[in-house]
């Protein structure tokens, strides 16, 4: 039996001690990444029930209207601008929540050339400076729906689209 130590040995006994205190740290930071998503996930999870019980309830109350388009094809006019030079390509839309209306409107040659003539008026008394601007378009717009209206007898056309918008 020697007296000298082993080498193995000896290098066991002068490593450092590894401190507990860092393996407290990362089983602290595990236990609060486990809480902190559970917490997450349990709040995302009843916001999302809820929200759906709300679609739900809403959903009763007033179910969507399903809306039509009907074209009403583009329109060609001069502006009324000192001097004629300028002219407004438009393309328009009609959106009704009226199924039948739509039918009739496409169908019937004479309803169609009515509303064609309505517009083709109001687009023609505008100048550049009136439509130029978006409160102008808006306004346009709103002008065009009421005077449809007007023709058709009662509340039938729920909003006017501009698909094209051209001022030359």
């Amino acid at each position: 039996m020697s007296t000298q130590p082993n080498p193995e040995e000896n290098a066991a006994e002068q490593a450092p001690r590894k401190s507990r205190k860092g393996l407290f740290l990362v089983l602290a930071l595990v236990a609060f990444l486990v809480v902190a998503g559970g917490g997450a996930g349990a709040f995302f999870m009843m916001r999302s029930a809820d929200g759906q019980e709300g679609e739900n309830a809403a959903d009763e109350q007033q179910a969507p209207q399903q809306e039509f388009l009907v074209s009403l094809e583009s329109f060609v006019v001069n502006l009324a601008d000192p001097g004629g030079n300028r002219y407004l390509k438009a393309t328009l839309r009609a959106v009704t929540l009226n199924q039948e209306l739509e039918e009739r409107i496409v169908n019937d040659d004479i309803l169609r050339s009515r509303i064609r003539n309505k517009v083709l008026t109001i687009l023609s008394s505008k100048t550049y400076d009136s439509i130029g601007t978006p409160v102008g378009k808006e306004a346009l717009r709103r002008e065009i729906v009421r005077e449809i209206n007007k023709l058709l007898g009662d509340e039938s056309v729920k909003d006017i689209l501009f698909v094209e918008f051209i001022v030359q």
